[in-house]
């Protein structure tokens, strides 16, 4: 067996795998079964629990696991820093290296990375202490904070770690960090700001019950009832929030049946807050958030077109800035609010900016290069927005609004 090969042991099945963010995933040779493993790796759930979730039998798992740690695509911090140890016989790392000793996760190099030592840091130490962090401590308020209190602190956080602060920056791994930190907050103001589910979420905290209490738990609770066996009272009251968050989870999917899915969103938030590692809770409440980020979205969206249409640009502009509170990766609302800046004759510079955001996300779409090369046409830079109209037609050769593009600029030739 080599090196990487996975054996099921004690040691092992307390690795906690992370994946290789300097990876391009998409271009990865990886089965459907491997896929779903790795979709379960966010550097917290523990070998052990991958072996409960997979949906494949121990071995089969661990050959999995196995491939994708020789591919380089996972690894593990545990492993990496008993090598640094034994490398080192002992002595301290500034001795062995000549600098302070390295953080756990710092061994990822950080080259060319476009973010400030103080914001890195910053990042990183968040990033690291959302698992012990409850809604109230996320958004740094108390927990009789009222609503006005909540909301500033969503929006301070939310401008402080949204990734389209380092948009066109080189930022690596950050960038998961900061996807991972945004969804939090967002999930915190969510449940904080509505009273019935801030009342109930102040019912499910929890601080010194540990994950492995949680996992003999629900074996405990899984078991069949027999005559004479009794079960753990150490953990009574944890089966009994696992009851509760069983409650939460039904009603969510209630909710998801009659298509009511902001409060299926906030019923399985409720379930994971009660039962934090319970997968399929997590599952059902990531497919509840993306449809009515969908919602909240085109519901903003079609607000921003009524208040163009009635003149009231400024209205308009701060309707789509909200769409990108919401959401990060959606490339429409930045479009959108290029082809708002450049049909009002404003920042010019801001709608390239967020126009070239939206190629980002997609760049096969030719009604962004559409309105970029427009908005270079505006601004008097003729040759790139040719470059622009010529990118459109590559895609689409009988593009008509490009070749009138094209032809209106030759005099400037």
């Amino acid at each position: 067996m080599q090196e990487k090969d996975l054996v099921i042991g004690s040691e092992t099945l307390k690795y906690r795998p992370r994946i290789n963010q300097s990876l391009d995933l998409r271009k990865l040779s990886i089965d459907p079964k491997e896929g779903f493993l790795l979709s379960r790796v966010d550097g917290n759930t523990s070998v052990e629990q991958l072996l409960m979730v997979s949906g494949m039998d121990r071995e089969e798992t661990m050959q999995s696991l196995s491939k994708l740690l020789k591919q380089g695509i996972i690894f593990f911090a545990e492993k990496l820093k008993e090598k640094t140890e034994r490398k080192e016989q002992g002595a301290p790392y500034s001795q062995v290296k000549g600098k302070k000793a390295e953080k756990e996760e710092d061994w990822v190099v950080d080259e060319g990375v476009e973010i400030s030592e103080k914001d890195k840091e910053k990042i990183h130490s968040t990033y690291k202490s959302l698992g012990n962090l409850n809604y109230y401590k996320i958004l740094g308020i108390e927990k009789g904070a009222d609503q006005r209190k909540i909301k500033s602190a969503y929006f301070s956080l939310s401008r402080e770690f949204h990734p389209d602060r380092y948009f066109r920056k080189s930022i690596g791994r950050y960038k998961s960090m900061l996807e991972n930190i945004f969804k939090k907050v967002s999930e915190a103001y969510e449940i904080l700001y509505d009273p019935h589910s801030r009342e109930e979420y102040d019912k499910s905290i929890i601080s010194d019950i540990s994950e492995e209490k949680i996992i003999e738990a629900r074996k405990q609770s899984e078991k069949p009832i027999r005559k004479g066996h009794h079960l753990d009272k150490a953990l009574q009251p944890i089966i009994e929030r696992m009851g509760k968050a069983k409650g939460f989870y039904k009603t969510g999917k209630k909710d998801v049946l009659d298509k009511n899915y902001k409060s299926a969103s906030v019923n399985f938030k409720l379930a994971v807050a009660y039962d934090p590692y319970n997968e399929q809770y997590k599952e059902s409440l990531a497919e509840a958030q993306e449809i009515v980020k969908k919602q909240e979205s085109e519901k903003l969206i079609r607000r921003a077109a009524f208040e163009e249409e009635v003149g009231r640009f400024a209205d308009a502009l701060k309707l789509l800035e909200q769409v990108v509170q919401i959401t990060s990766d959606n490339p429409e609302p930045y479009h959108k609010m290029a082809q708002l800046l450049l049909n009002h004759n404003r920042d010019l510079r801001q709608a390239k900016n967020y126009c070239l955001r939206a190629i980002d996300m997609d760049s096969d779409n030719t009604e962004y290069y559409l309105t970029l090369g427009s908005i270079y046409e505006a601004a008097g830079l003729f040759r790139n927005a040719a470059r622009e109209f010529q990118k459109v037609l590559n895609l689409d050769k009988g593009n008509s609004e490009a070749q009138e593009g094209l032809k209106r600029l030759k005099k400037f030739h």
